[in-house]
């Protein structure tokens, strides 16, 4: 929902948008109800076509509209109405709260699930309206206090130069009075403005009084002068001014002047107020006015009312960012377990007698399995919901694989050079980080490119010392590998580098950049601790430095040769395997089987309790290795672990998903000692992970 649809002063404390507009405490659960029994009846009503299928997905449309309305409250009262509606009517047997089937009790319970969660999500949204609706109304409640600070000044300042015209009427009336000749006060057309005492006893004497011969008489220099006279008195630096002056007395009885001029401490501002008499031997009245503090009042207003609006689009692309980023990390989490079971299933056929004839296609399945994985972790990490499992990198390897996905972002009109470096240490970073980082910095490259340019990614061995430091606080010295991105764009200025890697900051136009780019690759440096140095200039086109730290230990040894991977094989070990997915948890358990492992499967949390029960009574010994899914109804993986690592002591957990980083790590980066294997995982992947996990070896 944008900003635009509520205002901040009608949002109270801890509520959401819609329930700030018009919701009472007790509304959304009677909408909750009535939604609820609306879709019930509308089921019972086509009862007919659906025959005895409880179609139990009909039912999350009254769990999410309710839970969006009314935020958690609401949204779970919905989720119980559906769950009992479900139960006691449609799933058999009917008007009883208990499941015949166990299927529909696994799907009654992802019904529940999913409502909770719904809910959740909607709770933590009012939430972040509430806030963002807090910080709106104190913006309004600033800038009305400046608003009001100015218009007080404005008034006072205004009173004040009444009553100094005041003053000054009066002086000039008094000084005419005082004059025994006939005396007035005209404009430049010969109007009357003002007559002295003795004038107007000579009019009421003299009805047909001698008309005006001073029409039309010019302005001397002694005007000039006195106004100069008058502003250098007041303000020695503002001799600039003095120009305009003498041509705008010549046409105009009175104007006024502001200017400006720097006093030791700071600027200051002025109005000067200039009156002219109208006859050939008067003169000039001359006021002056500092205004500074209005000046100043009206600039803070004005970046006031600039910071609501900058404010306001960041809240409404946070909003965008935000459901996307939801949609793309669930679309590529349920990918994920598909892509498993196709590249599963067909790593085992390849394994079956009298396949060899279909290798080559099995293959390509394989291959376009493992690339479609590439792309779901793309998703992942820009929805920022996949785990940081760092490992042993070659830039040298992992830009190469990047090289494809990038020339198609940069497009066709700017070449791509390549210069990787021999002899290259590691580092100690996500793979999927090297992707962001050289995604965000090709996209930017390419917007700054006007037609045909280039773009050239390099590697190098750097040792940093003190001169690089310096430049860079926080940095330590040490061995670095250093990654240069070059384009030929148009550069930046200086004033845009100092806001380079800020959130949200961006130079392009509306539309066309959310300001997160740099900001995300600056976060990835820093996480691995290492830094960034940039050199740009307009016309001139841009570097960037990435600075990564050398790995250090044994992970500077040559890599295995990936594309003949090893498959430890098992020894008839006892693997607990836990999975809600049927599909995933089938091919799963046939790829483990082939490896050699006993398997024991069990579909969801609550059967794999209920199996390690059944097992430690019935059998001597233990599991060997707990394998499980982290996304599950009822209970998630890392508690699943916990209640079995009670039963079976020391027992071994490797833990699989698609992504995992609200969960099992809240921080996205693993613990040391957990054993995760990323969806979709080969049959080199599984197996290696699972024989780590069981000869007690440190996670990669």
């Amino acid at each position: 929902m944008s900003s635009s649809t509520f205002r901040a002063d009608a949002a109270p404390r801890g509520t959401g948008p819609l329930r700030a507009v018009s919701w009472g405490t007790g509304r959304p659960y009677l909408f909750a109800f009535l939604l609820t029994s609306a879709t019930l009846a509308l089921r019972l009503g086509l009862e007919p076509a659906f025959q005895d299928r409880p179609f139990m997905s009909l039912f999350l449309f009254p769990v999410i509209l309710s839970a969006y309305v009314g935020g958690l409250g609401p949204g779970l009262f919905a989720t119980v109405l559906s769950a009992l509606a479900v139960d006691f009517f449609l799933v058999p047997p009917i008007h009883s709260l208990w499941c015949a089937k166990g299927m529909d009790a696994v799907l009654l319970g992802f019904l529940t699930a999913n409502g909770a969660l719904v809910s959740v999500l909607a709770e933590l949204q009012h939430r972040a309206h509430a806030r963002l609706a807090g910080e709106f109304r104190a913006l309004e409640e600033a800038r009305a206090t400046l608003e009001a600070r100015a218009e007080g000044e404005g008034a006072r300042r205004e009173q004040q130069a009444l009553d100094n015209l005041r003053a000054v009427d009066q002086f000039n009336r008094s000084v005419l009075d005082s004059v025994s000749a006939h005396l007035c006060v005209l404009d430049t057309q010969g109007t009357i403005l003002s007559v002295n005492e003795p004038w107007r006893r000579f009019a009421q004497e003299n009805a047909d009084g001698p008309g005006m011969a001073v029409r039309g008489t010019r302005v001397g220099d002694n005007y000039l002068e006195a106004c100069r006279r008058s502003m250098e008195l007041l303000c020695p630096g503002a001799q600039e001014a003095h120009d305009g002056i003498l041509a705008v007395l010549a046409g105009q009885a009175r104007f006024t002047l502001d200017y400006s001029c720097d006093s030791p401490a700071s600027r200051r501002w002025f109005t000067m107020n200039v009156t002219r008499l109208g006859s050939s031997a008067g003169g000039v009245v001359i006021t002056h006015q500092d205004i500074t503090d209005r000046r100043l009042a009206e600039e803070a207003l004005a970046e006031a009312e600039e910071g609501r609006r900058v404010l306001e689009a960041e809240l409404v692309q946070a909003q965008k960012l935000e459901s996307v980023g939801r949609l793309a990390g669930g679309v590529a989490h349920d990918f994920n377990n598909m892509l498993g079971v196709i590249q599963g299933q067909a790593e085992v056929a390849m394994m079956m007698p009298g396949s060899k004839p279909f290798h080559p296609f099995l293959g390509e399945i394989i291959k376009a399995a493992r690339r479609s994985g590439d792309l779901t972790r793309q998703l992942l990490a820009f929805a920022r919901r996949q785990t940081v499992t760092p490992r042993a990198l070659d830039l040298n390897e992992t830009i190469q694989g990047l090289l494809k996905m990038l020339g198609r972002l940069i497009g066709e009109d700017i070449a791509l050079a390549w210069t990787p470096r021999e002899g290259l240490w590691k580092v100690w970073m996500d793979p999927s980080q090297v992707d962001q980082v050289l995604a965000n910095l090709a996209v930017n490259a390419r917007d700054a490119i006007a037609g045909v340019g280039r773009l050239a990614i390099g590697l190098e061995n750097l040792v940093v010392e003190d001169a690089v430091l310096r430049e860079n606080p926080g940095a330590v010295p040490g061995d670095y590998v250093v990654l240069s991105v070059a384009d030929s764009g148009c550069g930046m200025e200086p004033e845009v580098l100092q806001h380079l890697f800020e959130p949200f900051f961006t130079t392009k136009g509306q539309g066309r950049g959310t300001g997160l780019g740099l900001a995300t690759v600056h976060g990835i440096v820093k996480q691995n601790g290492g830094f960034i140095r940039v050199r740009s200039e307009p016309g001139a086109g841009t570097q960037f430095r990435i600075y990564l730290p050398r790995l250090q230990g044994d992970g500077r040894g040559a890599a295995g040769d990936p594309a003949r991977p090893s498959y430890p094989s098992g020894r008839g070990e006892t693997i607990l395997l836990v999975e809600d997915e049927e599909s995933v948890l089938a091919a799963t358990r046939l790829l483990l089987e082939q490896l050699g492992y006993e398997v024991v499967p069990a579909h969801g949390p609550r059967e794999a309790l209920a199996c390690a029960q059944s097992y430690a009574q019935s059998r001597k010994g233990a599991f060997q290795l707990l394998l499980t899914d982290v996304v599950m109804p009822g209970m998630n993986g890392r508690d699943l672990s916990r209640k079995l690592l009670d039963l079976f002591p020391g027992l071994p957990v490797l833990f699989m998903s698609g992504y995992t980083a609200d969960i099992l790590a809240p921080q996205g980066v693993l613990d040391a000692g957990t054993r995760f294997l990323q969806k979709p995982a080969s049959l080199a992947e599984l197996a290696k992970a699972v024989d780590g996990a069981l000869r007690g070896q440190p996670p990669v």
